[in-house]
C-alpha cells in the first residue's frame, strides 16, 4: 500500500514538511508479536494505527463458510484501521500481526480527523489511500472475472515482491511469506492451486522457496509471466 510515498520523493515518506514518524512521535508506541491482533472484527476501539515496522495481514469475515480469510496487508509506513474514518461504518475488519513483531503507533480517532483538518499533506494521504484502497478492489474483480487461477497466482507474485521484496543484488527475497492458503485467498484461488505454481516455477529455478522465505530469482521473467495468459 504505502500510499504516503505518493506525496514527496520515493522513500521519505513526507506529507509537506513532515515526515509521518514526526507527525506522529508524540503518539504512544506499542510492539506485538506474530498472531497478535489489533484489531477484532467489529471492534474498532477508536484508534487509528500508524506502522512502524513489521507487516500485518487483514482479515475478513465470510459467512458462507463461517470463518475470517485473509483478504489484506499493510506494511510499514501505511495508516490501519481507517474503516473508522466514517463513524457510521460498523463493517471493520480483523488487523493481526503476521511478520515476527510488529511496532506501531496509537492514534485516538479524534485526535487523527483534527490532525488531517490541519495537515494538508495528511489529509492528501487519507484521500490517497483510500482510493488506493478502491482501486485495489477494483483490480481484483478484474482480475477474477478475466485472469485463470495461474496468471492470478502470479500477478499476486508480482505485487506482493513490489511490496515487501528486498533486493539482494540481482535477486528478490521475501521473508517470513504469507502460507500457500493465505496467498490462495489474496489471489483468488485456492491453496493447492497456489503450492502447484510455485513448484512450477521453482522447477524452472524462476523462484526458490522455503517456509521462511520465498525468492524471486528473475522478476522481469516473472512479470513477462504473469502478462502471457492475459
Amino acid at each position: 500500500m504505502n500510499a504516503s510515498i505518493a506525496i514527496e520523493t520515493v522513500g521519505t515518506r513526507r506529507i509537506g514538511p513532515f515526515s509521518l514518524n514526526t507527525l506522529f512521535a508524540n503518539f504512544p508506541e506499542r510492539t506485538a508479536t506474530k498472531g497478535t491482533a489489533l484489531v477484532k472484527r467489529n471492534h474498532s476501539l477508536g484508534y487509528v494505527f500508524y506502522l512502524v515496522d513489521g507487516m500485518v495481514k487483514t482479515l475478513s469475515y465470510y459467512p458462507e463458510k463461517n470463518k475470517e480469510l485473509v483478504n489484506g496487508y499493510f506494511t510499514a509506513g501505511d495508516i490501519m484501521n481507517l474503516e473508522i474514518w466514517h463513524k457510521n461504518n460498523t463493517d471493520i475488519t480483523t488487523l493481526k500481526v503476521t511478520s515476527p513483531k510488529a511496532v506501531y503507533k496509537v492514534i485516538p480517532v479524534n485526535e487523527f480527523r483534527d490532525m488531517v483538518l490541519q495537515n494538508k499533506g495528511l489529509n492528501q494521504l487519507v484521500l490517497t489511500t483510500l482510493l488506493d484502497k478502491v482501486n485495489k478492489n477494483n483490480d481484483r474483480l478484474h482480475r477474477l472475472l478475466l485472469y485463470k487461477s495461474r496468471q492470478r497466482v502470479l500477478q499476486f507474485l508480482v505485487d506482493y515482491v513490489g511490496e515487501v521484496g528486498q533486493r539482494v543484488g540481482y535477486e528478490y527475497v521475501i521473508k517470513k511469506p504469507f502460507t500457500h492458503e493465505e496467498m490462495g485467498n489474496l489471489s483468488d484461488t485456492s491453496r493447492q492451486t497456489v503450492t502447484t505454481v510455485l513448484n512450477e516455477l521453482k522447477a524452472v529455478n524462476l523462484i526458490h522457496f522455503t517456509r521462511r522465505y520465498i525468492v524471486i530469482r528473475n522478476l522481469e521473467t516473472l512479470v513477462i509471466e504473469a502478462k502471457k495468459e492475459g
